[in-house]
């Protein structure tokens, strides 16, 4: 848990750290991990670093975030402190529950770095997602 959120809070030159969480054993996780390195990878690698955590490895994050090991989740940090996202039929969540298409992932990413400036000067906002 503790490099899950060293990582996230470091200093990272502007950049929107992304935490994919998933686990091997489970296909639709294994499907979307790979959407969402592809994602980043492809579009957006110089704005963004990119977290990748085995549920099975790291229970206690996920305990403490209530995420269901086994669930394909994003979680996103900017300027040091968490995102929260706020998806039709959702309640506000800093977690994103997949599984993901690439489309996906992209919303996600395009609408955290459209807000960038607003969650820097008020790390309380709260960014929609159209999924």
């Amino acid at each position: 848990m503790d490099t899950v959120l060293r990582f996230a809070k470091a200093d990272l030159t502007g950049k929107v750290v992304v935490a994919c969480l998933g686990v091997q054993w489970l296909y639709a996780s294994v499907a979307s991990t790979r959407q969402v390195c592809d994602a980043v990878s492809t579009l957006f690698a110089d704005q963004v670093a990119l977290l990748l955590v085995d549920e099975d490895d790291d229970r206690t994050f996920c305990h403490s975030k209530d995420i269901v090991v086994g669930s394909p989740s994003v979680l996103v940090w900017y300027a040091g402190s968490e995102v929260r996202f706020r998806r039709p039929d959702w309640p506000v969540s800093p977690v994103v529950v997949g599984p993901f298409s690439f489309t996906n992932v992209e919303n996600v990413l395009r609408a955290v770095l459209q807000q960038k400036s607003a969650l820097k000067s008020d790390p309380g906002t709260v960014v929609d997602l159209p999924f």
